[in-house]
């Protein structure tokens, strides 16, 4: 039960070496983790890497969930790239949970636009995002996507009379759409 994670996810290319003359069946959360820790700033295609094990992570966890032990080695591993600038492709940097550098996780299309320049927030696209939701929220970061930090708030502009007999209806039905 603890191999868990196909291979396929994580090494597309390499998965009939794994399974034939290694006789390897899956990789386990070990292996990921070590993988993981492998993973070097300065590889030319890290990103794609990162995604492939982020939803090899993400698998496991949707089938044995994560142990306090595993949670506390990966939060301290610089595995989540990250960008301050929506143009940026790749990524600036690659950090961790635990880095003393604040960094948000924008789950929706526009959180990136709307916080360019402000603060730096995980380089992976909304959609991707969403896929790995449950990884990210089993490493206890719900408080950083911003879908749950931003508030709207609505204002009105202008000059408009107030209808007065309109509005003493209205109030009149308030205590009735408040129950």
């Amino acid at each position: 039960l603890t191999q868990s994670v196909g291979l396929e996810k994580l090494y597309p290319d390499l998965e009939i070496l794994f399974r034939t003359p290694l006789l390897v069946p899956n990789a386990g959360i070990d292996h990921l983790i070590r993988e993981a820790a492998a993973i070097s700033p300065f590889w030319p295609l890290v990103v794609p890497h990162i995604e492939k094990l982020f939803l090899a992570l993400t698998a496991h966890v949707k089938i044995h969930g994560l142990s306090l032990a595993q949670k506390k080695r990966i939060r301290e591993l610089s595995i989540f790239p990250i960008v301050s600038t929506p143009e940026n492709e790749t990524y600036e940097y690659l950090t961790s949970v635990t880095s003393k550098k604040p960094w948000l996780i924008a789950d929706r299309a526009s959180f990136r636009t709307q916080f360019q320049h402000v603060i730096p927030v995980l380089a992976f696209n909304t959609e991707f995002i969403l896929k790995v939701k449950r990884f990210l929220e089993e490493l206890d970061l719900k408080d950083r996507f911003l879908s749950r930090l931003a508030t709207s708030i609505t204002e009105a502009h202008g000059d408009v009379e107030l209808h007065k007999e309109l509005t003493q209806r209205y109030q009149t039905r308030s205590k009735y759409l408040f129950r």
